[in-house]
């Protein structure tokens, strides 16, 4: 199990991080708002794209890119406001409506195989910026899993989140696939997912299947329901 980010030991030097993450913080209105005018104004484009039959026009360009921007602003703040966590544990929370908002309102495919009101020991929000950075890996967003992995005895358990990146192998039968990730930005957007993972008190590792696809895994061990969840953001 990875250790999550926790308070730095140097008492001046975690003032000065509560005071990079306060203003930081109080920037994320400023930020969100922008993205979503340029998001609005990239919905417009996209009808005007589809009344002159051009699918993949600028308005999906943009719309895309404002998603993948939006995506790592959150997983940024989180791993920032993590390295400070709050006293106050979360409590336990369901998955159910997290998977419904993201599988529903944003279009990312989760295949969640566990009750959907299950209460699970995790930060909600720490799982929705890792959900989301996946997500923008590549376009459309590859299938993602959650799945509970019990250890020997059943004494120990991990949320596991899954995925293939098949930025490497596009499909055959896509006519015009979209650029795979830049030699330089692929492994920038793994180490944010690994610090995501750790700030969740997880791990992220990948494999490289036959087929020539990369499987992305990150593993998130969960304290007893009854437990507090350290190292959690409230963001």
């Amino acid at each position: 199990m990875a250790e999550p980010l926790t308070s730095r030991p140097d008492p001046e030097a975690a003032q000065r991080l509560r005071a990079a993450a306060a203003l930081t913080q109080s920037s994320t209105h400023y930020l969100r708002g922008q993205l979503h005018t340029i998001l609005g104004f990239a919905e417009l484009l996209q009808e005007e794209d589809a009344e002159r039959g051009a699918e993949d026009g600028f308005g999906a360009l943009l719309s895309h890119a404002a998603r993948r921007l939006q995506a790592r602003i959150d997983a940024l703040l989180y791993v920032l406001a993590a390295a400070d966590p709050p006293e106050t544990p979360r409590r336990s929370e369901a998955l159910g409506g997290l998977v419904q908002d993201l599988s529903v309102g944003r279009g990312i495919p989760i295949d969640c195989r566990f009750p959907g009101h299950r209460p699970v020991a995790v930060d909600v929000h720490g799982l929705r910026c890792l959900l989301q950075e996946i997500a923008v890996l590549r376009d459309p967003p590859p299938d993602i899993t959650l799945a509970i992995a019990t250890g020997p005895g059943g004494a120990d358990e991990w949320l596991e989140v899954t995925c293939t990146d098949a930025s490497g192998a596009p499909d055959p039968a896509t006519v015009a696939p979209p650029a795979p990730p830049t030699a330089t930005e692929r492994p920038r957007g793994l180490a944010v997912l690994a610090a995501v993972a750790a700030a969740l008190g997880g791990t992220l590792s990948e494999h490289e299947s036959p087929a020539g696809a990369r499987d992305l895994r990150v593993a998130i061990f969960l304290p007893a329901t009854n437990q507090p969840i350290a190292g959690e953001a409230g963001v």
